[in-house]
């Protein structure tokens, strides 16, 4: 945790481990920044690994779901296992889910299978596995069966 403040003494708050408590330590910004390049190897957290420079395909500025299923967003995750479902309540793969905290359902195996979503995408030959309700957006990605 990174906390900013205008005072030179307290510049860079930052918490040692993985345990909120008492373990926090005050440094300057430049140091702590120092010190966060030095736990990762070359190239595997230097912050431009994890960046991108395309859209994320987002709704609006005010509607942080992601639009449709192109977005460069889409499986490019890390899986947390406590984490099983996104903030509207869909779930979220084993694997690959997408980056950020909404999530397209999108069909495993062949099938979406039956429940209430958010968002949700077929692609061709793709089909519904049972009831299926989508609140908000249903992309069909070239599914003519789609909706019938």
């Amino acid at each position: 945790m990174l906390i900013f403040r205008t005072d030179s003494a307290r510049q860079g708050a930052g918490q040692r481990g993985t345990t909120a408590g008492g373990a926090n330590f005050y440094t300057s910004l430049p140091a702590l920044a120092a010190y966060s390049n030095s736990l990762h190897a070359a190239g595997t957290n230097d912050n431009a690994s994890q960046a991108f420079t395309t859209s994320p395909s987002l709704i609006s500025n005010n509607d942080l779901h992601l639009s449709d299923s192109t977005s460069p967003l889409l499986g490019a995750g890390n899986a947390i296992g406590s984490v099983s479902e996104d903030y509207d309540g869909d779930p979220r793969p084993a694997t690959a889910p997408d980056i950020g905290a909404d999530e397209i359902v999108q069909a495993t195996g062949g099938s979406i299978a039956s429940g209430t979503f958010y968002n949700a995408a077929l692609g061709a030959g793709e089909t519904i596995g049972g009831d299926v309700t989508i609140t908000k957006t249903a992309v069909p990605n070239g599914n003519d069966r789609f909706g019938r």
